[in-house]
């Protein structure tokens, strides 16, 4: 990932991210695996990356594929809603934390 954003440097104009979200027992916003083979994406790492090429644009959240609750029964735009507030807060926490 930081081979990458180095390669792409300030030709990185914009940025999105994906993925679902859940709370914790603690209440904190946790990134869920989205297949059981797959690692999580590491964006704590692509945070560090884009601030060392000099990143100060947006990252776009994206919820990029059907949305189905547990049970995989569709899920209505209140789950989407959800989703984009977690994503946002889980984002905002991993800036922070690459800030301090």
């Amino acid at each position: 990932m930081r081979k990458a954003a180095l390669a792409t440097g300030d030709l990185q104009v914009h940025s999105h991210f994906g993925g679902e979200f859940e709370r914790d027992e603690n209440g904190v916003v946790q990134l869920k695996p989205f297949d059981l083979d797959r690692p999580l994406t590491n964006y704590p790492a692509f945070l560090k990356a884009m601030r060392e090429i000099g990143y100060e644009g947006y990252f776009c959240y994206e919820f990029c594929h059907p949305a189905v609750d547990k049970n995989h029964d569709p899920a209505g735009i209140e789950f989407i809603h959800e989703q984009a507030a977690m994503a946002l807060e889980y984002m905002r926490g991993r800036i922070a934390e690459v800030e301090s």
